[in-house]
């Protein structure tokens, strides 16, 4: 198919994406029955900020829905993945908003 473009004509693009659990590999201890959450090329990290009253138990189960929105008054506007149990931020915004624990690596409950 041919075109003839013209000045101001735009492509939109839209590659859907999921939230997708990743684990980790199995020769790292530490990390077992554990699972990290990524958006697209993301990774995703809890803040303690976030998650104050659940900070230490939150984790990830079988079946569990996540749902991605824009929050553009959170560090100049990211996305956000949450939950009912938590909400998650992109890894690379952390430490943004203060000292407090922040984790990567959830606990995976099948």
């Amino acid at each position: 198919m041919t075109r003839n473009w013209k000045k101001g004509d735009k492509i939109a693009l839209n590659f859907p994406m999921e939230v997708q659990e990743v684990q980790t590999n199995s020769k790292v201890e530490s990390n077992k029955n554990k699972v990290s959450l990524e958006y697209g090329p993301i990774v995703y990290a809890v803040e303690e900020i976030d998650n104050k009253t659940n900070f230490d138990q939150i984790n990830v189960a079988s079946g569990d829905a996540f749902k991605v929105k824009k929050e553009a008054n959170l560090l100049n506007g990211v996305n956000v993945i949450e939950n009912e149990k938590f909400k998650a931020i992109p890894y690379y915004s952390w430490s943004n908003r203060g000292v407090g624990k922040m984790k990567v690596w959830l606990d995976y409950k099948n």
